[in-house]
């Protein structure tokens, strides 16, 4: 009983283990009914209703697989069996039961059942054609607005730019959030909290495009480490390659991109920060033969690293936008240790010192978006 909670704490000022567990699995719900006291004094007929009625997963707990039938039946009951002159229903979060609670992380499950994911199913339930977002200084600009303040708002996105976005904490909707909007065909809209009078972001499977523009925008990402494995083996046996990632995916890292040298002799790949060292010893380990058989020379770690990604759809329909950053970058005497594109030519990552950061976005700005340096 939320009740309870708030009268424990103001009498102990204090909250037990399992207070504070309640409080965690149950903090969207309360902004929910804060929202519903807000809403009902001003005269609005608002009902909140529990989403872990209305969304249910498979007994595969493991995977945590969405019941997507019964879920959406169950939804429509609900909301079909509402009376009166009720207009505004809130959904509270947490799109898992108390079941599942007590067998799964909770890191899993607001992966899986996030706000974000739980607004993406109810809308598909009820066959909502777009969704409105709220968010301070809303909308996606074309580069971080903390190191580029005049950057302007970037008005359509496709679900594809989004999710490059995304990838790096722009926003907290996730690849398999946005890949299930743009399969329902949900268009999505950002928005200011503040001025909702402002501009919005519109995401869609169907955004226009300005043919002039190069790329959409330039995000970064802080807390780097780029790890090199440098070595004959690396050139002579390609298995080798396959056993430095398998050794990173057992330890469940995500590889944030990938590089090889000309040479084919050095193989490079960026990581969290928190991992480098955990990731440095257990590379030394593995490959503890090859470097007594001097078949590997080094692995070497740079930390300190952040990545600058541009954005972009027009990317492959338009020619020498790599070389262009590139020597934005160099004539700001800045080094670039590592670069990367992905396969489907929408972004194109840069890892440079963190201390360049600044300096290496308001130029790249600047050059693609003409703002102000």
């Amino acid at each position: 009983d939320i009740k309870t909670v708030f009268k424990t704490f103001y009498r102990y000022q204090t909250l037990s283990d399992t207070l504070t567990d309640l409080l965690v699995h149950k903090q969207n719900v309360l902004t929910g009914e804060l929202f519903k006291c807000i809403l009902q004094d001003l005269n609005l007929n608002t009902e909140l209703i529990d989403v872990s009625n209305c969304i249910f997963w498979d007994s595969n707990i493991k995977d945590l697989k969405l019941n997507y039938g019964q879920s959406q039946e169950a939804a429509r009951n609900i909301l079909n069996n509402k009376t009166g002159n009720k207009k505004i229903f809130l959904f509270s979060d947490f799109s898992c039961s108390s079941e599942f609670r007590s067998n799964i992380k909770i890191s899993e499950i607001l992966k899986k059942s996030g706000i974000e994911y739980t607004c993406a199913l109810i809308s598909a339930f009820l066959n909502i054609k777009y969704v409105d977002y709220y968010i301070p200084n809303g909308g996606i600009y074309t580069a971080p607005k903390n190191i580029v303040k005049d950057a302007k708002l970037i008005k359509w996105l496709s679900f594809d730019e989004l999710c490059e976005f995304s990838n790096l904490g722009i926003m907290d909707v996730n690849h398999e959030t946005a890949s299930f909007f743009k399969q329902k065909n949900i268009e999505i809209r950002i928005n200011d909290i503040l001025k909702i009078e402002n501009p919005s972001t519109i995401i869609s499977n169907n955004p226009i495009y300005n043919k002039n523009e190069l790329i959409k925008g330039i995000t970064y990402q802080e807390n780097i480490a780029i790890i090199s494995v440098t070595g004959v083996l690396i050139k002579r046996n390609s298995s080798a390659v396959r056993r430095i990632f398998s050794t990173v995916a057992d330890l469940e890292v995500s590889i944030l991109f990938i590089s090889q040298s000309s040479s084919e002799q050095t193989v490079s790949f960026g990581i969290n920060l928190c991992y480098a060292d955990l990731i440095y010893q257990k590379l030394l380990s593995v490959f503890r033969f090859e470097f007594e058989q001097l078949l590997l020379s080094a692995i070497e770690v740079s930390k300190n690293v952040c990545i600058i990604l541009a954005i972009g759809n027009n990317m492959d329909n338009n020619r020498g936008i790599a070389g262009k950053i590139f020597s934005a970058i160099a004539s700001r005497n800045i080094n670039v240790k590592s670069i990367s594109q992905d396969s489907n030519e929408r972004s194109i990552s840069i890892a440079i010192d963190k201390k360049d950061l600044e300096n290496a976005v308001q130029y790249l700005s600047h050059v693609f978006f003409n703002t102000m340096l």
